[in-house]
């Protein structure tokens, strides 16, 4: 299966940036994140319902669209300025791939998933400095099926925010532009960079060691992720439909009405993300003979979830990382249970929620995420704990991004570089798709494992 590069293009807003938004500095929120480009990528099957729709027309449509879209969401279409932090947002542009791949799109959607070819259908640049903030593919396959990968900067914009974006100029492709709602670009002003952040000779900003500032844009490069991980990782999809989910959560609170602290049932990311870090534990347990620390994270969106007058639609980087240690639960040290993992990472988040909606000051927001960062790769470096990273993307409306053909048959993610697990709705809304990224000896015995053969497809 080849990727070839068709062409690729620099689609520019439809009209300029009015000058006094040239500016938009980083929020506190984005100063400690890396520049790393994060992605998705969007499967569009070949069916009866655009089957007579030309690739051509399609392509055209997407790039007017786009060019439309980014005059609402004009910092996308600037760059990043190191030294000082913002972007500029000279409407430079970002970068529009079309591809053509030589195979039909079923043995991607009913295959493995193989990393050669996802980072071939969603190229990125290696370095942020000077490069587009947002590089877009259009896969052509030969049945005329079609792949959307969308990589975006982590520096200035969480998941959410890029369902936003995508969500949006989906919706201009569509011919609606009255439906969008405008994303506001406030976070930097509630949640300013403090001011010694900018003291000649400080570094402020994380970027990666050989991001150097060209003297003109770098033309757009397939490169690997920055890995905190030396070793080889491999990911696999794991679907859990909802009627195994209802099992899973009946499970979880039979013989046991406390399994939640409010007696609530468990959520349908409580249950999964149990089920699967009792596996791993398993896993660990047999290959190092004991069982080990095991500490799980988890992101979570802060929008509406805290006092701040904080405008939900906010674009930017506004989430924090949630953390668990299963000790209590594997207090035996013999396994860890499911229905005593389900009440740990119910209580992580229970007591996260009502602690971050108790706090009455930026500043202490600013500071709480950063801290949470930082946790974040001390657990991910230490080779005395068992370390397993959650995120959910779970009720992003991101099988209902239709750029006017139809909706996708799936959502996925490009190859990632730390061992993890992302979350996302099945196409139907009640099953979970479980994107797990494990090292290759990790893998093998997890598909193997009784619990996960029982309860995925």
């Amino acid at each position: 299966m080849k990727v070839e590069v068709e062409w690729k293009k620099v689609v520019k807003p439809s009209a300029p940036t009015p000058h006094h938004l040239r500016k938009l500095k980083l929020s506190s929120m984005d100063e400690p994140l890396p520049p790393h480009y994060t992605g998705i990528i969007f499967y569009y099957a070949d069916n009866a319902e655009n089957s007579g729709v030309d690739i051509v027309q399609r392509l055209h449509r997407m790039e007017e669209s786009l060019s439309q879209i980014l005059t609402i969401f004009y910092p996308l279409a600037g760059r990043y300025i190191e030294d000082g932090c913002f972007i500029d947002c000279n409407d430079h542009g970002v970068e529009f791939v079309h591809a053509k791949v030589d195979a039909r799109i079923d043995r991607l959607l009913h295959g493995k998933p193989y990393p050669d070819l996802l980072d071939g259908l969603s190229r990125f640049p290696r370095e942020l400095a000077g490069n587009p903030l947002v590089v877009i593919q259009a896969n052509v396959f030969e049945c005329g099926g079609l792949v959307i990968g969308l990589r975006m900067t982590h520096k200035i914009a969480d998941m959410y925010s890029m369902a936003m974006f995508v969500s949006s100029w989906a919706t201009a492709c569509r011919g609606n532009t009255h439906e969008i709602v405008r994303p506001s670009f406030e976070l930097s002003s509630i949640f300013p960079m403090k001011e010694s952040s900018f003291a000649t000779g400080s570094e402020p900003c994380v970027s990666d060691e050989s991001s150097i500032s060209p003297s003109k844009e770098s033309s757009v490069a397939t490169g690997p992720e920055p890995s905190i991980s030396d070793e080889k990782l491999v990911t696999n999809r794991f679907r859990f439909d909802g009627k195994v989910i209802s099992k899973l959560k009946s499970l979880a609170v039979a013989d046991a009405p406390g399994s939640t602290a409010d007696n609530s049932p468990p959520s349908r990311l409580e249950v999964v993300s149990a089920l699967i870090s009792t596996a791993l534990v398993d896993i660990d347990h047999s290959k190092h003979g004991k069982l080990r620390p095991f500490v799980i994270s988890m992101t979570m969106n802060l929008r509406e979830k805290i006092g701040l007058a904080v405008p939900a639609n906010s674009f930017g980087n506004f989430a924090t990382v949630l953390y668990a240690q299963f000790g209590r639960a594997m207090a035996d040290g013999s396994k860890l249970v499911f229905k005593e993992a389900v009440s740990v990472i119910n209580e992580m988040l229970r007591k996260s929620r009502a602690r971050y909606a108790r706090v009455e000051e930026g500043e202490e927001l600013s500071t709480m995420v950063k801290d949470s960062l930082t946790e974040f790769m001390e657990h991910a470096t230490s080779s005395e704990k068992h370390f397993i990273a959650f995120s959910s993307w779970c009720r992003f409306p991101l099988y209902e991004i239709d750029f006017g053909w139809g909706r996708p048959t799936l959502v996925g993610l490009p190859p990632v570089s730390f061992r993890s697990v992302f979350l996302m709705d099945a196409e139907d809304n009640e099953g979970i798709d479980a994107w797990v990224t494990l090292k290759e000896d990790e893998m093998i015995p997890f598909k193997r494992e009784a619990e996960i053969q029982a309860s995925t497809s």
